[in-house]
């Protein structure tokens, strides 16, 4: 999907927060449509009308930015919602680092797709560079603002700190954080 139809997409679930969204794409000369449709809780019906039908073509936008190769995802257990405005830094610690972090929030749907830090290399360049040499293989620590999501004396951890092993040939890592206020998970998503 292009970038502007994932963020009227976005914008579709801001609206409909209530409500479960439903899908459908269908292929007609060549070019892919999007309907969406809105279906509130409890009812077992859809709901008015296709809410966006928007032609797109088949082909990736050339502006649409690559996937990172590590994103992250957290889920508060206390509400049973994505954890938003969470600051989450990510570190190389092996066989270069420890770099420079690179930083991100986390989003009102509680991921992160995209790092910024210091201006040098970007996570995709290091990856590539390191897929190159050696075995490719990394540690990396994530690095979750836990104290500040929930509030002074809140919490039991003020920070979350997750390292795990990466090999640049490997393509992506996506690690989901489940985060309570006593007590968390992790582990490899998809």
């Amino acid at each position: 999907m292009a970038s502007d139809l994932k963020q009227q997409l976005a914008g579709i679930e801001k609206a409909f927060a209530r409500s479960w969204l439903t899908f459908k794409v269908t292929l007609e000369g060549g070019k892919r449509e999007l309907r969406v449709y809105a279906q509130s809780f409890g009812s077992p019906d859809l709901q008015g009308d296709v809410i966006m039908n928007e032609p797109t073509p088949l082909t990736s936008s050339p502006s649409a930015p690559a996937r990172e190769p590590i994103t992250c995802h957290v889920l508060d257990l206390t509400s049973g919602r994505p954890a938003s405005s969470v600051f989450v830094s990510l570190t190389l610690l092996r066989p270069l680092g420890p770099s420079a972090p690179l930083t991100a929030v986390t989003s009102p749907d509680g991921r992160i797709n995209r790092w910024s830090g210091e201006a040098g290399s970007s996570l995709s360049e290091i990856f590539a560079n390191l897929a190159e040499h050696d075995d490719g293989e990394m540690v990396w620590s994530l690095k979750f603002d836990t104290g500040t999501y929930f509030g002074k004396s809140k919490t039991f951890f003020p920070e979350v700190e997750v390292k795990f092993y990466v090999n640049a040939k490997d393509g992506h890592y996506h690690v989901p954080l489940l985060l309570g206020p006593w007590s968390y998970t992790t582990y490899r998503g998809s």
